[in-house]
């Protein structure tokens, strides 16, 4: 690890930079928020320790990471947990000079390709084969990043379902092999988050940030049409953040971290007028009336490697888009709203199903925050922007996407996983 306190960077606050490298000397990831841009009402910045003292690096007996730092700008001692960092993996090759090189995976004792789905009280959770596994142990934890607690031992199978869970909880499920009679290292985290598959519609997460710099925003219409995430990264002072790692980071919480791989329109891209549209037929996205141009938004969408303006829409007073599906599946739309300058804003943002049932976010920020918001709805559907009685309510940007969900039959004993009384579910 490499850490860089900054101070004076770009001549107006401090970097807080902590770079990571494998053993081998190769780059992994970098971790920390830069000061600049940032307005003091924020209050603690996540992941922020301007002009580090003496951080330390610390692995854990069963192979987590942690950062241990203190600070001069009062934060006093604070412990960040690099998730999975322990899940690793490298390819390897060689070849003639000139010629193909073929690239092959080291051995891991952990399973890959972990993935997951929602449903009622209940998730799937599914993985590869690990070569030498003769069985593996499911656990889980309410904690992002464990400690996780055996939920299923010895399964053959490389799937599991699981029950008696709480609608709106987040679950993380993790996996390990066991090779030769022994258990190896849990895999890479898998979210679990159930929902009511009875609703048409319901707001499943939202993530608020501040900064007044216009990040960039990096959007592909190339990883729209191959159904890839869209939606690359936000550009920080001195990182590259996708929404998962922001996520984590603790600026909020989305269902969906990998959006847009059902395409996206963004509002007024080039300006008034002039937005980007790129949906994967035949679902449609389509602007109805109450809009209004609005510029000099906190965020810029860099689309294809260019740069488009801060324009975006804001409802005068209610604005509508409609969107369309071709199936009764379940489906994510995240939008994106960002703040004008440093103003405050109060609206509501609704999602209204044919039935007239909606899901709602009702805002009220007294300066200048930035939003992103994600709904799962389910059929036709029309988003609402409402600045009635208030103001602001901006849309810069909509991506859409497939929430994979199951009806499985459940594999583990009922209400197992209820959270605990009190249990508070954070950030």
């Amino acid at each position: 690890m490499c850490g860089y306190h900054g101070e004076f960077f770009r001549n107006e606050g401090q970097a807080s930079q902590h770079m990571h490298f494998y053993d081998d000397g190769l780059f992994v990831g970098q971790f920390g928020e830069a000061s600049p841009g940032h307005s003091p009402y924020e209050g603690a910045l996540p992941g922020f320790a301007g002009n580090a003292d003496s951080p330390t690096l610390i692995e854990t007996t069963n192979g987590d990471y942690y950062v241990w730092v203190n600070d001069e700008a009062g934060h006093g001692p604070m412990r960040w947990h690099f998730a999975n960092a322990k899940n690793i993996r490298e390819v390897t090759g060689s070849g003639t000079l000139g010629g193909p090189i073929t690239l092959t995976n080291q051995f891991y004792n952990f399973p890959a390709g972990e993935t997951g789905k929602n449903g009622n009280q209940r998730g799937e959770l599914s993985w590869l084969p690990v070569a030498g596994a003769t069985a593996y142990n499911v656990r889980y934890s309410l904690i992002n990043g464990g400690p996780f607690t055996t939920l299923a031992g010895n399964t053959t199978a490389l799937d599991y379902t699981v029950g008696g869970l709480t609608n709106g909880v987040v679950y993380y499920f993790a996996v390990t092999a066991i090779i030769g009679g022994q258990e190896g290292t849990t895999s890479e985290q898998v979210e679990i988050r159930p929902f009511d598959t009875t609703q048409s519609v319901l707001a499943v997460g939202r993530m608020t940030e501040g900064g007044q710099f216009t990040p960039y925003l990096e959007a592909s219409s190339t990883a729209a049409k191959a159904g890839q995430p869209s939606f690359i990264c936000a550009e920080h002072m001195t990182a590259l953040l996708n929404l998962r790692e922001l996520c984590y980071y603790g600026y909020g919480d989305l269902m969906d971290q990998f959006v847009g791989t059902k395409g996206y329109v963004i509002y007024n891209w080039g300006g008034a007028g002039s937005s980007l549209t790129q949906v994967t037929a035949p679902d449609a996205i389509t602007l109805g009336s109450g809009w209004n141009d609005i510029a000099y938004l906190s965020r810029q969408f860099r689309t294809d490697n260019v740069l488009g303006s801060n324009h975006g829409i804001t409802g005068s007073p209610v604005g509508a888009i409609n969107i369309s599906v071709s199936d009764t599946n379940f489906h994510i739309l995240t939008v994106v709203s960002p703040a004008q300058f440093n103003n405050g804003r109060q609206f509501a943002l609704r999602l209204t199903a044919a039935n007239n049932t909606s899901a709602v976010y009702n805002v009220n920020e007294p300066y200048g925050f930035s939003d992103t918001f994600q709904f799962l709805f389910q059929g036709n559907v029309t988003l609402y922007a409402d600045a009635t009685g208030g103001s602001y309510a901006n849309v810069e940007a909509v991506f859409l996407d497939d929430a994979p969900v199951t009806y499985a039959a459940v594999q583990s004993a009922p209400a197992l996983l209820a959270p605990p009384t009190k249990f508070r579910i954070g950030p």
